[in-house]
């Protein structure tokens, strides 16, 4: 079954944490979902300020203005350094989040969302590329490091995209096969990677206005 990017499907989701080395407990269940929007002119904005304290799991989802933008997030301080593409999402953690323009230079506009955690095994959480501008995503970037399974849709119409070949970056460190090659998948492919991050890189073409596809699932 292909797995086609859907930028408003996003979960959320809130996890165990401890304070001032006590015992882990839960945070209050929540159900958050709201929006973003940047210009060239107020860039970064800010998801969650610095002086948020419980960290969050966010589903943020890029919805516009088109395939030549993308944004870029800054996740308690630290740049990510690959982008979310028009049309996908990443699943992110943190305190304090913010996004800022990657690609474009027309007002970027996207959702976000706060579920609750038992969500978190059972979503599959897209990313997409238009290699006509841009061959790269931020896919993950979570609390520690977790098992999770990449996926590398197929089309959704057969001959929409040709030759793609997808490297996975876990950690900032492109995963490699059992000769220290890198790791590379085709369309229809899937890997279980261990990271705390998840950056993927892609070769390939498609036909105008179309994309490659793909998500990830926590194990």
């Amino acid at each position: 079954m292909s797995i086609i990017s859907t930028a408003a499907s996003a979960a959320f989701l809130v996890v165990l944490v401890a304070s001032n080395g006590a015992s882990a407990q839960t945070t209050p269940q929540e159900s958050v979902s709201a929006g973003w929007a940047i210009d060239a002119t107020i860039s970064p904005t800010y998801l969650a300020t610095k002086d948020v304290a419980t960290p969050r799991w966010f589903l943020i989802s890029m919805l516009g203005p088109d395939k030549g933008s993308s944004t870029e997030l800054i996740v308690d301080g630290k740049t990510t350094n690959y982008p979310v593409n028009y049309g996908g999402t990443v699943l992110t953690y943190g305190k304090s989040i913010a996004a800022k323009m990657y690609l474009g230079d027309q007002p970027q506009y996207g959702s976000w969302r706060i579920v609750a955690p038992e969500n978190l095994a059972n979503q599959n959480f897209s990313w997409t590329i238009f290699p006509e501008t841009n061959k790269e995503t931020s896919a993950g970037i979570f609390d520690k490091k977790r098992e999770v399974l990449v996926s590398f849709g197929k089309d959704l119409y057969v001959g929409d995209c040709q030759n793609g070949k997808l490297k996975v970056i876990v950690d900032d460190h492109t995963v490699v096969d059992a000769n220290g090659r890198d790791l590379v998948l085709i369309q229809g492919g899937s890997t279980i990677v261990v990271g705390q991050s998840i950056r993927l890189s892609l070769s390939g073409t498609c036909k105008p206005n179309k994309s490659f596809n793909g998500a990830i699932r926590l194990m």
